[in-house]
């Protein structure tokens, strides 16, 4: 077989017959041709660097312009995003495809093949079934996950998942003759897994859907990488590497099928074209060109993966190490040229000690199994190297390759010594070429990795300490005369939820000292008061007509207890939403100086004039929001931060701060039916009634602005409820603090 990424001109040392199949399978893939052509496979031929750098480059322009347009410029449409990214690919191979045609009648044929199913998988198997769809549902995952990690830089590095199962896969599938031994597979196997398991413990930002997303993302790359090795390793053969380079067009096409259905399910086809304009149609070139490219490139090089397995005996190492060079490039850029988040150093250590064990270990094993087969190699000299058919392409115990059907009716040719002699030279040189390669890629992983923990990701925290701080309004003059008051408004929910709520309360080591009143505000027109208070032991019942949803029960309670505010007031719905992560933040962020602490979701910011989010929300009015922040901030509006779930404490001065005459503006707003929220005019088609406005919406998403806590720092620095605390955090870095502690 014609070694290509032999740094020696490679002679045909099986006889012109394998010449002839190896010359009709470069000549059966137009695609294959182009890429060949411009030296875009990967290999040790000449040009690798630039190659790897190409391919670097455009990978991470890709990952990173993703971040940029699902998070910074808010189209939180990743599933459509992927969409029109495959397309793009798709019409990139079909263009590269036809370019390589020289005639028109080849043009015809490359259609009639790409129309014919039948030759899209030439030689299908489970494990070519597996790989193909693993990778292809990895894609819709890993778009997902961008959206829901907003930390770039650890979905990154999460790569070392990809890495743990692409080990554990590899050596559970691979022939027992090529694996490690069972001690030399479990200490890297656990090294990784701590790793991951360190790295996720670290993150600031970690979230449900995010997990939910990005490790399946990587298992499934994980285990299509292994599958894909071994599957190339065992079947050496033109038409299974016909079968590598239809991975590309059967794999978008799957792809492609998962994410409609997904897209179809979880986003909003319809209002995707409305949002458009929040991307520039260059912003949008250059990612559908980078993904579609990056893409292109990594298929390209995929049976060069089978060239280095085949040769050295490295499985892995140097695809390890390229990945740890991408990550790391992803997260340098990420941090520099988007909306920045915070990573730690152990976070840095978690990902490379482990992702540098497995690289050694792969590295030593390598080195052994080639000195093994060297030797094989050695004491078959002069024998044939060609048994019942089979191929002998250096591997002597490779067991059932695969033939094609033309070579079955050929007799075994011979090879001499002097081939032979010539063919371990060829490896040799091969492998030395693979070595210094890998040590290239070592030094420039570490480099990349230390510029990022020592440089560049300190620039979030940065950022964040030199954002100016807002000056708020409080009435400093109010003397309360309640410590603490709980406002838990209810429509039908159990008695026992908002007695529970006050014992959980009470129960939280910050409360030990405080006298906490309960307020229960019910819209149950059914609903018995005295029996109420009876069964929830509140000091206030109040029943209250069934409109506005809980921004109206929270206004009106502001402005009747305007003059008998407690110290500080949790306003609550009867359901809590997250509990658990609810009852500890509390725990973990109040104190007697809190001014305003968001209980739902952290860190979202909107553009003022255009804000929407990722939950269906759109003031595309452009001025009930900025009025309402110019009224309250006395400043420009620019990028407010949003609060959620209807769930927040508050103090008197805060409160008081606000003009009352805003709280009693918005009350009018929502509890109006002649009101301009409910008009045509605001609504434009959205569903709107007395006892679930439109709204209501809006309102839940007001009260960082309306307490004056819309700050950008809080953005950056403020951990998820899932992740907690943060590594080196305060007390500061969720709320707004009324002094300074």
């Amino acid at each position: 077989m014609r070694h290509e990424y032999s740094p020696v001109e490679p002679t045909d040392e099986f006889g012109s017959d394998i010449a002839d199949d190896d010359d009709e399978f470069r000549n059966s893939s137009s695609l294959r041709s182009v890429v060949t052509k411009h030296g875009l496979r990967g290999g040790y031929r000449g040009g690798s660097l630039g190659l790897e750098v190409s391919r670097m480059a455009l990978a991470t322009i890709a990952f990173v312009s993703t971040k940029y347009i699902l998070i910074d410029l808010y189209f939180h449409y990743p599933l459509h995003l992927l969409f029109a990214q495959l397309i793009s690919l798709l019409l990139l191979s079909a263009t590269l495809d036809l370019a390589a045609s020289q005639t028109t009648s080849d043009k015809l044929a490359w259609l009639a093949q790409s129309i014919s199913a039948s030759q899209m998988v030439l030689e299908p198997s489970k494990a070519s079934v597996v790989a193909c769809v693993a990778l292809a549902l990895s894609l819709p995952f890993l778009a997902q996950a961008i959206l829901h990690f907003p930390n770039l830089p650890t979905v990154s590095m999460l790569i070392i998942f990809e890495f743990t199962l692409e080990f554990a896969c590899g050596q559970a599938i691979s022939d027992p003759a090529c694996r490690l031994g069972l001690k030399r597979v479990m200490i890297p196997l656990l090294l990784l897994l701590i790793g991951c398991s360190w790295l996720l413990l670290d993150e600031y930002r970690m979230e449900s859907n995010g997990l939910l997303f990005a490790l399946p993302a990587w298992g499934l790359f994980g285990l299509y990488r292994a599958i894909i090795e071994t599957y190339t390793l065992v079947k050496i053969s033109p038409q299974s590497q016909r079968f590598i380079n239809h991975t590309l067009r059967t794999t978008i096409l799957m792809s492609l099928g998962m994410t409609t259905l997904l897209l179809l399910m979880l986003e909003r086809p319809l209002q995707v074209f409305s949002d458009l304009n929040l991307v520039h149609p260059i912003t949008l070139a250059i990612n559908l060109g980078s993904t579609a490219s990056s893409l292109l490139l990594f298929f390209s090089n995929v049976d060069g993966f089978n060239q280095e397995k085949v040769a050295s005996g490295i499985p892995s190492a140097t695809w390890t190490l390229r990945g740890l060079c991408w990550a790391g490039t992803c997260a340098v850029a990420s941090t520099l040229l988007t909306r920045p988040a915070m990573s730690t150093k152990l976070q840095v250590a978690s990902l490379l000690a482990p992702s540098l064990s497995v690289v050694v270990s792969q590295l030593l094993w390598g080195r052994e199994v080639s000195e093994q087969r060297r030797g094989q190699r050695l004491r078959q000299r002069g024998r044939d190297s060609r048994q019942s058919g089979d191929r002998d392409i250096g591997l002597v115990d490779i067991p059932q390759i695969e033939r094609s059907p033309s070579r079955d009716k050929r007799d075994p040719p011979s090879t001499s010594p002097s081939k032979q002699q010539t063919s371990l030279q060829q490896v040799s040189a091969l492998t030395s070429a693979m070595g210094r390669d890998c040590m290239a890629l070592l030094a420039l992983s570490l480099c990349i990795w230390t510029l990022f923990a020592v440089f560049v990701s300190p620039r979030a925290k940065t950022i964040s300490e030199d954002q100016k701080l807002f000056v708020a309004h409080l009435d400093r003059a109010y003397i309360p005369k309640f410590d603490f008051d709980i406002v838990v408004s209810a429509y039908d929910e159990p008695a026992a939820f908002a007695k529970d709520i006050a014992t959980r309360i009470s129960s939280l080591s910050s409360f030990a000292d405080q006298k906490i009143r309960l307020w229960v505000y019910t819209k149950d027109d059914k609903a018995n008061v005295e029996e109420l208070t009876e069964r929830t032991g509140a000091s206030h019942v109040v029943k209250r007509p069934n409109i506005g949803r809980e921004g109206e029960t929270y206004l009106y309670h502001i402005d009747r207890e305007w003059d008998n505010l407690a110290r500080h007031t949790l306003f609550v719905q009867a359901h809590v939403h997250n509990a658990w992560e609810f009852y500890r933040r509390i725990d973990q962020y109040y104190n007697q100086t809190t001014g305003m602490l968001s209980l739902g979701f952290v860190g979202h910011i909107c553009e003022c004039y255009n804000c929407h989010d990722r939950w269906g929300f759109d003031d595309d009015t452009g001025t009930i929001l900025p009025d309402i922040h110019e009224e309250v901030m006395k400043e420009t509006c620019r990028t407010p931060l949003l609060s959620y779930k209807g769930q927040f404490i508050a103090s008197a001065r805060r409160l008081r701060g606000t003009d009352r005459k805003t709280f009693q503006k918005l009350h009018k707003l929502i509890a109006d039916p002649e009101s301009e929220v409910h008009k045509p005019g605001y609504l434009k088609g959205r569903p709107d009634s007395m006892n679930a406005p439109f709204f209501g919406y809006t309102l839940e998403r007001l009260w960082s602005i309306l307490l004056q806590c819309s700050e950008y720092r809080i953005a950056l620095r403020c951990p998820s409820t899932l992740s907690g605390t943060r590594r080196g955090g305060s007390l500061a870095d969720c709320q707004c603090l009324d002094d300074s502690v």
